[in-house]
């Protein structure tokens, strides 16, 4: 391993410290650092570009690492710009991953001033359908309960192994493999939907939800919205996408009574539960779909936000989406490629992280 490896632990180590005591002065909630177990996957390091230290041949598909020399890769893409650094990874699976770090120009759109009713879109949570609204239905594709047999299969294989046994280390390869695939499924399937919505609509509202707070209060509910999709990702995935293409992207208070409030006459039931799909407003007597009349309150709320916090303006439109168009959409939500777009207006400095 190279000096530069070295320091930038050592660097590491000293911003885990930092961070631990400023945040005992300010209350927030952040562990004192630990070292990094050899058995904790996955395993990095991370090393700096020196003197052209690090290089890359893309006819002959290698990088050279310091101190390793040129290594094969498998991967398609040209990086002409400066690399800064690279993060070597190693899976629990035993495959290695070599992360870029460059620095490039991206051009990237001013945000839009004046948006139509039309493109501006909210969305419910579910832990059906993983996202409502009035013409589309994202659904929860269930990576993680699909594959919860063979999980349990494994994790009983595992167990019976002698400790320090090479049919352990088998075992555990094993039970890898199936944890590692849930992974890679549900982060394509999070890349396609969110490069999805960033097409098709200028602003996108969601709810502020309290993750923590939901895992404590359903365990099935816990399993959806954290092992079977991880709605935190989503939000990240979404909103760099929708920033990247100067579009909006709006969170409202997570205690809105989205649900509660009847979206015609603002009536607040107090009275719902959680199991309760359709109801019935005692002041006005209109029948709600729990998801739609959330779907219709968060939109509302966020146009709300979009015109009088933001500044933005919003034309209403008399024309509503065509179904036929928009339709039902599956857990394969576009087929498209996920690389953000860099063929746009405005230019910004930005560092961008590419895997080998």
């Amino acid at each position: 391993m190279d000096s530069k490896a070295l320091q930038t632990a050592n660097r590491h180590l000293f911003a885990a410290y930092q961070n631990f005591f400023e945040a005992l002065k300010t209350s927030r909630e952040v562990g004192f650092p630990r070292f990094k177990s050899k058995k904790c996957y996955p395993q990095t390091y991370t090393t700096y570009n020196i003197n052209n230290s690090i290089r890359i041949d893309h006819q002959r598909r290698k990088i050279r690492i310091p101190k390793v020399g040129w290594v094969n890769y498998r991967d398609n893409r040209m990086i002409s710009n400066p690399i800064k650094h690279i993060t070597i990874g190693k899976t629990a699976t035993h495959k290695y991953f070599v992360s870029v770090k460059v620095v490039c120009d991206v051009e990237i759109p001013p945000k839009k001033a004046v948006l139509n009713s039309e493109d501006i879109a909210g969305f419910d949570m579910s832990t059906t359908h993983f996202l409502i609204d009035e013409h589309t239905q994202y659904e929860n594709p269930r990576f993680y309960r699909e594959e919860e047999k063979r999980l349990k299969k494994h994790h009983r294989e595992l167990s019976r192994k002698k400790e320090r046994s090479k049919n352990r280390k088998k075992a555990r390869l094993k039970l890898a493999g199936v944890y590692e695939k849930i992974n890679n499924r549900k982060h394509d399937w999070l890349h396609k939907i969110t490069h999805d919505l960033s097409e098709r609509h200028d602003a996108v509202i969601l709810e502020d939800l309290n993750i923590k707070g939901m895992q404590q209060f359903n365990s099935g509910l816990s399993k959806s919205i954290t092992l079977d999709f991880s709605w935190y990702q989503f939000r990240v995935y979404l909103y760099y996408k929708m920033y990247w293409k100067g579009k909006h992207f709006v969170l409202i208070d997570r205690f809105s009574p989205s649900s509660k409030l009847c979206s015609i006459c603002g009536q607040i039931n107090n009275d719902l539960k959680l199991n309760d799909r359709v109801w019935t407003c005692k002041h006005c007597g209109t029948t709600h779909h729990r998801d739609i009349n959330a779907v219709d309150n968060i939109t509302g709320e966020g146009i709300r936000i979009l015109q009088e916090e933001i500044g933005i303006m919003v034309i209403a439109t008399t024309d509503d989406h065509d179904t036929s168009t928009v339709g039902t959409t599956g857990s394969h939500a576009s087929e498209e490629d996920v690389r953000p777009s860099t063929n746009t207006r405005q230019s910004s400095l930005k560092e961008e992280s590419t895997s080998l």
